[in-house]
């Protein structure tokens, strides 16, 4: 073990050597120097005078004394079962991959309608001015007649 050492210690001595006749400073290579961090010398963007209203904090203290959440974009809310959403974006490509796929197996005369366009096949379904012309076309299931 001793020769080891003294072998690693006299290879070193050799590199510190072959360095000074180089004239290298080998530790300017080892040392890191810290970083100066991130200059950004353009004006900022953000509106401080927002600051207040845009907390978080504050938005709960004041829907705790008003019961009341801020208007946001004057959107209501929509509660339903989302679990079917795609997850990630494979999912959601082989979504989209599937419906096309389902808008292919349409009669050709159907497809052409909507211009080879599943997305004008979508918009003619869910309008409700629609549901005739869509059960002719076959892309409504007729409702069941009663039972008496």
């Amino acid at each position: 073990m001793d020769s080891e050492l003294f072998q690693f210690s006299a290879q070193r001595r050799k590199r510190a050597a072959f360095c000074e006749v180089l004239n290298l400073d080998i530790r300017k290579n080892l040392v890191h120097e810290p970083s100066k961090g991130f200059d950004c010398f353009t004006p900022s963007r953000t509106m401080q005078q927002f600051k207040e209203e845009c907390d978080v904090n504050n938005i709960i203290e004041n829907y705790t004394h008003s019961g009341i959440l801020p208007a946001g974009d004057g959107s209501q809310p929509v509660f339903g079962d989302f679990t079917k959403i795609p997850q990630s974006y494979g999912d959601m490509v082989a979504m989209i991959q599937e419906s096309r796929d389902h808008f292919m197996e349409l009669p050709s005369d159907v497809r052409r309608k909507f211009n080879d366009d599943p997305v004008e096949l979508m918009k003619f379904i869910q309008d409700e001015n629609n549901v005739d012309e869509a059960r002719k076309l076959g892309l409504i299931a007729q409702p069941a007649e009663a039972k008496e």
